[in-house]
């Protein structure tokens, strides 16, 4: 939800003159590199518990019931929104020539590597589903080959990232710089690091447990809700370690100060892939529609009409989509499954 609010309140110049921040919903929302940052690190986090988990279960880590696992849960979603934001872009006609498709950029994102395509526009979203499969496609072969190999390998990542990124500003090349920083293996791999700690129940979880980490990383939060920190190698790391101390402690410590075991947020949950999916398309399609009125938009009601139609439709969307599209692909991975979450 905060990558919905953060990019509702996005300017995007070529379609509206001004940002449409509403104050309130800013103010407890993460900015969006932020937001994504911490799923990544919850993604890295279960997907690397439940490997391990398979591991310890069955002495090896079945690595074509994994893909087959991924396919069927990321997949589905992925190429439906895939092929309605290239729809899209020709329905909605010149108002988005400047994202209009190479023939290169469509077969990118049909590889699952939107994070190489470039401006995509309604589809500009897509380049964490990649990012993420790209990581997945090697990480069941890594945890599989043991704890010290992992080990080396995680380590690996954060080292090489950290390294490089004093390096990167040298070669004078924004494209470069961009793609380096959206190539967010760190993230991942801390969370990987996070599901290791917790597997082998090691002693530094009694640090992450304790009430002064518990009510550093909630002053963190409070702190990246209310500013946005620069995109950055050292911004993202710091991220994702307060990411890691609250999922540890929410997830795992039953003294957690932070109880989010609720109904509405477990809805909430199962629907956030489609949340995330579909927001994209329909903001850019909800900017298009209010482009057709003269409508202020510094007035309070143009932005009280454009975070209404974009929110409550991305839920109504996410709400639809999982029960009736992506509900049977569930009911089908599930037959793949050797550990199964809590969730």
């Amino acid at each position: 939800m905060s990558v919905v609010i953060a990019h509702t309140s996005n300017n995007f110049g070529e379609l509206r003159t001004m940002p449409a921040h509403l104050a309130l919903l800013n103010a407890v929302a993460l900015d969006a590199q932020s937001a994504v940052s911490l799923f990544f690190v919850l993604s890295g986090f279960l997907i690397t518990y439940l490997l391990l988990q398979e591991r310890r279960r069955t002495g090896t880590v079945l690595v074509s019931k994994f893909y087959v696992r991924r396919a069927l849960r990321i997949w589905p979603l992925y190429y439906l929104v895939a092929a309605t934001g290239f729809l899209l872009l020709r329905v909605l006609g010149p108002a988005y020539a400047l994202y209009f498709p190479s023939p290169s950029q469509v077969i990118l994102v049909v590889l699952l590597l939107p994070n190489f395509a470039g401006p995509l526009g309604p589809l500009g979203h897509l380049w964490s589903i990649g990012l993420e499969e790209q990581f997945y496609l090697a990480w069941p072969w890594v945890v599989k080959r043991g704890s010290g190999f992992f080990l080396r390998v995680v380590l690996g990542i954060l080292i090489v990232k950290i390294g490089l990124a004093p390096v990167i500003p040298a070669f004078h090349s924004d494209a470069m710089a961009q793609l380096f920083t959206s190539l967010r293996f760190e993230c991942m791999a801390i969370g990987a690091l996070g599901a290791y700690a917790y597997y082998r129940n090691h002693r530094l979880l009694a640090v992450v447990y304790s009430p002064l980490a518990q009510a550093l990383v909630l002053a963190c939060l409070l702190f990246l809700a209310l500013v946005d920190i620069p995109l950055t190698t050292a911004g993202t790391v710091l991220v994702s370690i307060v990411s890691i101390v609250l999922i540890l402690n929410v997830s795992t410590n039953e003294r957690s100060w932070l109880k989010l075991e609720h109904p509405l947020l477990n809805t909430l949950g199962r629907m956030s892939y489609g949340i995330y999916m579909y927001h994209f398309p329909l903001l850019y399609t909800v900017l298009f529609l209010l482009r057709q009125w003269p409508w202020p938009e510094s007035h309070w009601s143009y932005r009280l009409v454009l975070y209404g139609m974009t929110v409550v439709g991305t839920l109504a969307l996410a709400a639809v989509s999982y029960r009736w599209f992506e509900a049977p692909f569930l009911g089908w991975k599930e037959r793949f499954a050797v550990i199964r979450s809590r969730r």
